[in-house]
């Protein structure tokens, strides 16, 4: 997974639960439990990102292919994506609570 798909999962987690654009979207599914928890987490919604961005950017697996190591594939790329989100989220957070106080 490259650093360009990296940040294109932050960008689109970030926007699924941040943006003003998609409030109405969180509105509705945060009116389900389990959609509730899953957009208040960074994390949890950023392995869910990266996963469906592992599997529309890279190929299906052929005849000849393993279908078990193509799906641990794409579940370590989503764990990893879901750290590097959560890390840089974190980062941001940290950052913006530090020199936006003295400004």
């Amino acid at each position: 997974m490259t650093l360009t798909l990296l940040l294109a999962c932050y960008g689109i987690t970030f926007f699924l639960l941040e943006s003003s654009l998609t409030g109405f979207l969180r509105d509705f599914l945060c009116k389900n439990k389990f959609f509730e928890e899953l957009l208040m987490c960074f994390f949890c919604s950023g392995f869910w990102v990266t996963l469906f961005v592992c599997f529309l950017t890279e190929d299906a697996p052929n005849q000849a292919t393993n279908w078990v190591y193509f799906l641990c594939t794409h579940v370590m790329h989503g764990f990893a994506g879901a750290t590097f989100i959560f890390s840089l989220n974190t980062l941001l957070e940290a950052l913006e609570r530090h020199y936006g106080s003295r400004a």
